[in-house]
């Protein structure tokens, strides 16, 4: 999983406070070939990395944009709060096989795991914007340098605890990859 992240404040004279967030998802696919399940396998790897530059199976690339308004008054607090969250989501796609069809069912099974996968990784993001957004509105100081400077602390705490679930939740699923038919249809046959 990458993370992009801007930012963007901007200061306003008002009251009511209002956190917004805008998801997009969009889905690459990259060729991978062969007739049997250890052939697919290996043709499946080094076509994705993760942030950590290992191969992995699929990928969930995030870009965030943020921007701020800021209340300016005796104190400096968030009038409005915009997030707009980018999702790219990479994916294997088996091209013309000529493999058995237990082999395609068990990849088609596969398949449809990895996309549940990375489909779970964004969900994971989106509850950590939503929790940001509802701290962000809370936050007030006597001035707006120093609310920027709490708001990119909050910012940052955040995303350290995002990423430090998305690192938990590859880590709990590489069993049940293991598990996986397709998976273990390729273990047989090494």
């Amino acid at each position: 999983m990458r993370l992009l992240v801007s930012l963007g404040i901007l200061v306003f004279l008002s009251t009511a406070a209002v956190a917004k967030t805008t998801a997009t998802t969009s889905y690459s696919y990259f060729k991978i070939i062969g007739q049997t399940a250890p052939q697919i396998y290996a043709s499946l790897l080094g076509h994705a990395k993760s942030p950590g530059g290992h191969d992995a199976y699929a990928t969930t690339s995030t870009r965030i944009f943020q921007k701020a308004k800021f209340n300016v008054g005796k104190s400096c607090s968030v009038k409005n709060y915009d997030m707009v969250a980018t999702f790219k989501i990479a994916l294997p796609s088996l091209a013309q096989s000529s493999a058995s069809g237990v082999v395609k069912a068990k990849w088609q099974s596969f398949a449809g795991m990895l996309r549940r996968h990375e489909e779970h990784h964004k969900s994971l993001w989106l509850a950590c914007v939503q929790n940001f957004n509802s701290r962000v509105l809370t936050l007030s100081a006597d001035n707006c340098k120093t609310l920027n400077q709490k708001f990119f602390a909050l910012w940052k705490a955040s995303e350290a605890t995002c990423r430090a679930q998305n690192d938990a939740f590859d880590k709990a699923e590489q069993g049940r990859f293991l598990e996986q038919s397709f998976i273990q249809l390729v273990l047989q046959h090494k």
